[in-house]
């Protein structure tokens, strides 16, 4: 988040670049349908990489960060149905051990 804010270059891990696949011919190798499907792929990579990275909330006066990959999407989906009804939500910072939320901080 603070790279977007800052216009700062994210970094991009070449794991998480797609292999570009190798043209059938010179027409193919130069052809803005297939310039286009890697560059997406690029940005795909990109932007799910910034996502997993998570973000950096301040709870109680102390910055905490939170990752949000597949799993802590999916856990913090569960934590905001769950504060619907319940006022205390137990989960955890990154490294972090698991403590009480307000349902207003899990929302």
């Amino acid at each position: 988040m603070d790279a977007i804010e800052k216009d700062e270059e994210l970094p991009v891990e070449e794991d998480d670049i797609p292999p570009l696949p190798e043209p059938t011919d010179e027409i193919e190798a130069e052809s803005v349908a297939f310039v286009r499907t890697h560059k997406i792929a690029e940005m795909s990579a990109a932007c799910r990489h910034a996502i997993e990275e998570g973000i950096d909330l301040d709870i109680h006066g102390e910055t905490r960060h939170f990752s949000l990959t597949t799993q802590d999407q999916l856990n913090l989906m569960s934590l905001s149905v769950m504060a619907q009804t319940q006022d205390i939500i137990p989960y955890h910072a990154d490294g972090e051990v698991c403590v009480f939320f307000t349902a207003e901080e899990i929302n």
